[in-house]
């Protein structure tokens, strides 16, 4: 069982890795909808997708101040999409926002998903042997030169 702040330690390294590791990285997301409960204090509201489904969203301070104009009508929300581990959508920090017909909102009117899904560090590893990696490549050359041939005409054409 896990306590509660956790505190990043030497033991719990790997854990905090495989947790960081299975957060599918962040995307610059469009979406249209519209502009629903908004919250002044806190500078953040809620964009409902013509499907219903709603999404939190966090505002620049300077949009807050022009959000109230665009209540309950169509718009558009440029910014960056944050997930949670099972790759559901945590908040959108919003950048931009602007009226739009209805007809080009629901054009941009998706659920948004991350571009690549999260993966484990550890299944890219690829051991390294003399026919793999820098193994297959070091010391052998497109041309007859040793090594140390190469070294010497790079120094000169250095100099």
């Amino acid at each position: 069982m896990l306590d509660y702040p956790l505190c990043l330690t030497a033991e719990n390294f790997e854990l905090f890795s495989q947790i960081e590791s299975a957060i599918p990285k962040s995307n610059h997301v469009r979406i249209g909808g519209y502009i629903r409960r908004f919250q002044p204090i806190t500078h953040s509201c809620v964009l409902s997708l013509a499907d219903d489904q709603m999404i939190q969203i966090n505002l620049d301070r300077r949009l807050s101040h022009s959000l109230e104009n665009l209540l309950h009508r169509p718009a558009i929300i440029e910014g960056m999409a944050h997930y949670m581990a099972n790759e559901k959508l945590l908040r959108v920090d919003a950048h931009s926002i602007f009226p739009v017909a209805e007809t080009e909102m629901l054009l941009w009117s998706q659920y948004p998903k991350p571009l690549y899904g999260s993966f484990n560090v550890q299944e890219l590893h690829v051991p390294q042997t003399p026919e793999t990696g820098l193994g297959a490549i070091f010391g052998k050359w497109p041309g007859n030169e040793t090594d140390d041939d190469l070294i010497a005409n790079c120094k000169l054409k250095g100099s």
